[in-house]
């Protein structure tokens, strides 16, 4: 082996390598973003760097010259496109025939074979993981410059042989090994280019997800609570600026204590429980439900916990007013059910009890006067009126009697009803505070049936007191106001009865107007007295409302519009 040959090789392909490595810091690099025009530019390169090499060859005779263009050729066509590997491919040709001389065909012709040669192995070998790829690449570096040895015979009989004999051991010996060395360079940039392409393809993506004005997040430290990263959207919904969420803890947000906040977190971080249901503050105050999902995620090799928050304060108030007013249906299906039999019951009732009623009158007619006769059938017609009581009340809480409404003054109502009562409310030492407001317009109703709502609150209010003070006290009264107010443009009266007895039991306050359902002893009534109330002023369109506090007091409105007809029921 010529020593002075293989330094000369040897420092060709320092050259080339020192070239790559230029190349790699890259000018091409920062041409990229021509995406249309990479692989163009990138030909361009590789064959200015092809080139520079030939520029400097081994020169065994005149128009022979020799240099690395084989191994950078065969490396391009390995690990670039194929328009890059005939663009650099191209450069070299031309260049090689501006240099001329008798070598020039063969070194055309050993470009062209590499290039083919290169193109060919990217397809069909070097998908073959059989082998690793260095060993691959040693293969390829053989074979492609046993090719360009050949190519020496495009040249005259004794050159070629002159040139396989000094220059074919070191070809097959230094060109094989650089061209390992090159190509897994290319490849380890190659590789490195689409690792860093997909984490920038990743960032961005991620980016896109979380910098959105529509679903709210945050990346958490579990460690402590420090709120690491918040989402446009999460600084719109809370009200705090950016930079300062980043200076904020989960503490300050989360209505529970420390402890509980960590071990949500926790079992978050471990994927136990990744749904909570709590309450947020905002930067206004105001505490806002919230549903959050949560699990742990890496960046930069630390753990936190990505957060998605959603705003169910809406829901769970549609919720709750759903479940009110399922309520509702329910106890009116129960109020109409009840109502239905008590009318029937009613209206069975009825003849016999009028049968009764006038046989005892014929009885009391024929019988001589304080005779036990006489006494006894006053008895039956007394008890057969106070059925007969009971069962209009039936048969108006049923709603089988039509009643027609006309104008009446509240004044009036109230008073009459009053001078009913206040006897026996003097008696059981109990004082009514009357509060009427001045200018209270008349009211379309039925007037009878409206003091039997106020005369029934008046006697529970009674009842209730009595339970509470058998005796006289100060706090032994009933406060009754009568007001005018406007609801929706129209115009109502609030009547508002309040006692100051033992109130109603929340576990009971639910089913007052449920019929027959009574708190007082079976002697002391029926149960009706509020299930018929409750139907008279939802018959006028109107509202009966209750107030309590279990040992202070009860509050009963009764809101009525001035006219029915102008109000639809609720």
């Amino acid at each position: 082996m010529n020593v002075k040959i293989f330094h000369s090789l040897l420092e060709s392909v320092a050259m080339l390598f020192l070239l790559s490595i230029i190349y790699e810091l890259n000018i091409v690099r920062n041409l990229k973003r021509f995406k249309s025009l990479n692989y163009y530019i990138q030909g361009v390169m590789i064959g200015f760097i092809g080139v520079i090499i030939m520029s400097f060859p081994f020169i065994m005779e005149s128009g022979v010259i020799f240099d690395t263009r084989s191994i950078l050729i065969g490396s391009a066509a390995l690990t670039f496109s194929i328009p890059t590997a005939l663009l650099a491919s191209t450069i070299l040709i031309i260049y090689r025939i501006f240099i001329g001389g008798i070598g020039m065909w063969a070194g055309i012709l050993m470009i062209i074979s590499v290039m083919i040669v290169g193109i060919y192995w990217k397809k069909y070998i070097l998908p073959n993981k059989q082998w690793p790829r260095w060993v691959n690449l040693l293969f390829f570096g053989i074979t492609i410059h046993i090719v360009m040895i050949l190519c020496f015979f495009a040249m005259p009989w004794p050159v070629a042989i002159n040139a396989v004999r000094q220059l074919g051991v070191i070809i097959l010996t230094l060109y094989p090994a650089s061209t390992l060395l090159l190509c897994s360079l290319l490849f380890l940039q190659k590789d490195r280019d689409e690792d860093r392409a997909k984490l920038l393809f990743t960032e961005e993506k991620y980016r896109n997800l979380f910098n959105n004005y529509h679903t709210i997040m945050l990346i958490i430290d579990p460690s402590n609570g420090n709120i690491i990263d918040a989402n446009p959207a999460a600084v719109k919904f809370y009200g705090w600026t950016h930079e300062q969420m980043l200076r904020m803890n989960m503490m300050e947000i989360n209505n529970l204590s420390q402890s509980e906040i960590l071990s949500r977190m926790k079992m978050a971080k471990d994927n136990q429980s990744n749904r909570f249901e709590l309450n947020h503050q905002k930067a206004d105050g105001s505490v806002i439900a919230v549903e959050i999902f949560s699990g742990p995620i890496q960046i930069d090799g630390q753990p936190y916990l990505y957060s998605i928050i959603a705003d169910v304060s809406e829901k769970k108030r549609l919720a709750e007013a759903a479940m009110v007013m399922e309520q509702k249906i329910h106890q009116q299906q129960r109020l109409e059910s009840i109502g239905t039999l008590a009318g029937g019951v009613a209206h069975e009732i009825n003849n016999p009890i009028n049968g009764i009623m006038n046989f005892a009158q014929l009885i009391k007619e024929d019988s001589v006067e304080e005779s036990d006769n006489y006494l006894y059938s006053e008895m039956i017609i007394r008890e057969s009126d106070r059925i007969s009581n009971i069962i209009r009340n039936l048969l108006q809480f049923s709603r089988y009697e039509k009643v027609v409404h006309s104008y009446s003054d509240i004044y009036d109502i109230i008073h009459k009803t009053l001078s009913l009562v206040n006897v026996t409310f003097k008696k059981d030492q109990i004082a009514i505070h009357l509060n009427m407001a001045d200018d209270i317009p008349k009211i379309r109703c039925r007037s009878q049936q409206i003091q039997q709502v106020f005369m029934n609150l008046l006697t529970n209010a009674r009842d209730a007191l009595n339970d509470k003070y058998p005796e006289y006290d100060e706090n032994k009264k009933i406060e009754v106001n009568v007001d005018s107010m406007l609801i929706d443009d129209k115009d109502w009266i609030v009547l508002r009865v309040k006692d100051y007895g033992n109130g109603i039991h929340p576990s009971v306050i639910g089913r007052i107007y449920e019929p027959f359902f009574s708190t007082k002893p079976k002697d002391k009534g029926t149960g009706l007295g509020l299930s018929i109330s409750f139907g008279i002023v939802k018959d006028h369109h109107g509202k009966l409302e209750v107030e309590s506090d279990p040992g202070e007091y009860t509050c009963f409105y009764v809101k009525l519009p001035v006219d029915p007809q102008e109000v639809e029921y609720e």
